[in-house]
């Protein structure tokens, strides 16, 4: 704990400044957060381009635009609820009242 206590202050330190200490910092990060291989849809891939595709296939597959049913209107308006309809559904909860 002490030693990550120490790198972050000196880290602070120097972390920002354009030197080795930085450079080796960015380097070491890069590798950490580096993908070799990933496991899609049960199946590991491993390479760049092969987990890109996985990827990209993956995402195709399961976000697709899906067609579905929509509705069909001749003049693609909704249609009207009568003047009476509308003032029923404004009406307090409290009023019974019949159309």
């Amino acid at each position: 704990m002490a030693w990550r206590e120490k790198s972050k202050a000196l880290w602070l330190k120097a972390g920002d400044n354009n030197t080795k200490f930085f450079h080796k910092m960015a380097s070491q990060r890069r590798c950490i957060n580096r993908i070799l291989a990933m496991q899609i849809d049960g199946n590991l891939h491993e390479g760049q381009e092969v987990i890109k595709r996985g990827l990209v296939d993956h995402f195709k597959r399961n976000f697709r635009k899906r067609r579905g049913w929509k509705p069909a209107w001749a003049d693609n308006t909704l249609p009207r609820l009568s003047a009476d309809f509308v003032e029923l559904l404004e009406a307090p909860i409290g009023e019974a009242r019949s159309m």
